[in-house]
């Protein structure tokens, strides 16, 4: 980044550990005008950005832009009931949470009510509040994740208003939180946060593909029944993943590798 070149040094030296050729990674350190610079000029690039990055990039040709992850996962409502799936579901916010795209940061439950949304909110709660202090994705500077908290705080949500911490090692982070919003159609209900922060919703199946516009994955659980129905609504949503692939296991790095070899081999 603009202000620290050894986060992405570290990430580097860990991907060539596991067997990435070095030609494939380059550091070019710098401000955001280095990296426009860059950007205008390659031939093709991805891009990964907020929403404003999105809109100035998205009808340029040479630009894959990608932006807020959005991602979701949808219940029935036995499935909410069920405390493994639940435990699941609270690893993917607190480990995930401010540091991949792929984070669960919307639960809706298929034609729940908002009895079952407080209830499954609260159990993953009870999860979250176990998170320890110095595992959570965190910032160098504490106005940078107290912006996080006063943005969400705007929204007029006030469970949904994260506590400000600081790690033994010195960075602000915020507390994991999980909270109910019954409007299935407000913004809370479908954004982001780049934090460990889930919004539990009811959702009617006849707008599950409202509720899902933009996201870049979407877990699906105990829907044997209403499936096809779902997955008909979710044709826009680039990763569909079945209970049996859900994992929060995101160590074997070494898998990734062999994956980035092949896309260019």
């Amino acid at each position: 980044g603009a202000r620290e070149p050894w986060t992405p040094s570290r990430l580097a030296e860990i991907l060539w550990e596991a067997g990435l050729p070095e030609a494939m990674i380059g550091i070019y350190p710098g401000d955001h005008g280095t990296s426009q610079a860059l950007i205008e000029a390659a031939p093709f690039c991805v891009l990964f950005g907020d929403e404003g990055t999105v809109q100035r990039y998205a009808n340029v040709p040479h630009i894959d832009v990608r932006g807020p992850g959005r991602s979701k996962s949808i219940l029935t409502r036995a499935a909410a009931e069920d405390a493994s799936l639940v435990r699941a579901l609270a690893d993917a916010v607190s480990e995930f949470g401010g540091r991949s795209c792929l984070n669960t940061s919307s639960i809706g439950i298929i034609d729940g009510t908002a009895a079952d949304a407080e209830r499954l909110s609260s159990r993953l709660g009870d999860h979250l509040s176990a998170t320890g202090t110095d595992t959570l994705a965190a910032w160098p500077r504490r106005e940078e994740a107290e912006g996080i908290s006063k943005w969400i705080d705007k929204q007029g949500q006030p469970a949904a208003t994260p506590e400000l911490v600081q790690r033994a090692d010195g960075l602000w982070a915020l507390r994991p939180v999980a909270f109910v919003e019954e409007d299935w159609s407000a913004e809370l209900a479908s954004t982001e946060a780049p934090c460990p922060w889930v919004a539990v919703t009811p959702i009617p199946v006849a707008h599950v593909s409202e509720w899902t516009n933009g996201a870049l994955a979407v877990s699906l659980h105990g829907l044997e029944t209403q499936g096809d129905a779902v997955r008909r609504a979710l044709a826009g949503v680039d990763r569909i993943v079945p209970t049996g692939m859900f994992t929060t296991d995101a160590t074997d790095i070494h898998h990734h590798v062999e994956a980035l070899k092949a896309l260019t081999a």
